[in-house]
């Protein structure tokens, strides 16, 4: 099914069944996917894994590759609006902010229950990285 938002075409994902249960299973917060994927973005179903409670999982369209971490929210989570370079986004899911590390895009979100944060490669458009953090949904049913 195909959609349009902002002028770009999106694929809607089926959020809930998008990471292998196998993996979502391994963890104890609430997880969060993006509602839709750029246009030639897929989930590499090969790179979702959990390491040390930490959720990890890339998402590509040719050579772009767009990584995301998903962690338990930390008691004392980061002060967005200190870390600098960083620009407060509006997202439905949480606090987020939006920058680079590294030259790269780079996104922080923080919901009431999970920390999430969401890079690309160089090459990826920092207007993709907006968009997935903006279309992170909780995986609760």
């Amino acid at each position: 099914m195909l959609g349009s938002a902002g002028g770009g075409l999106y694929l809607h994902a089926k959020a809930s069944g998008a990471l292998p249960k196998a993996v979502t299973k391994q963890v104890s917060f609430t997880l969060y996917y993006p509602t839709q994927l750029p246009r030639g973005y897929t989930l590499n179903k090969t790179t979702a894994r959990v390491e040390n409670d930490i959720l990890f999982y890339s998402l590509k369209s040719g050579s772009k590759e767009v990584r995301v971490s998903e962690q338990a929210a930390p008691t004392r989570p980061p002060d967005l609006n200190s870390i600098p370079g960083f620009k407060k986004l509006e997202s439905i899911a949480g606090n987020a902010a939006i920058g680079k590390n590294a030259g790269a895009p780079t996104a922080l979100l923080i919901t009431n229950t999970t920390l999430i944060t969401i890079s690309g490669t160089a090459t990826v458009p920092q207007d993709v990285i907006v968009r997935l953090t903006q279309q992170m949904t909780s995986l609760e049913t």
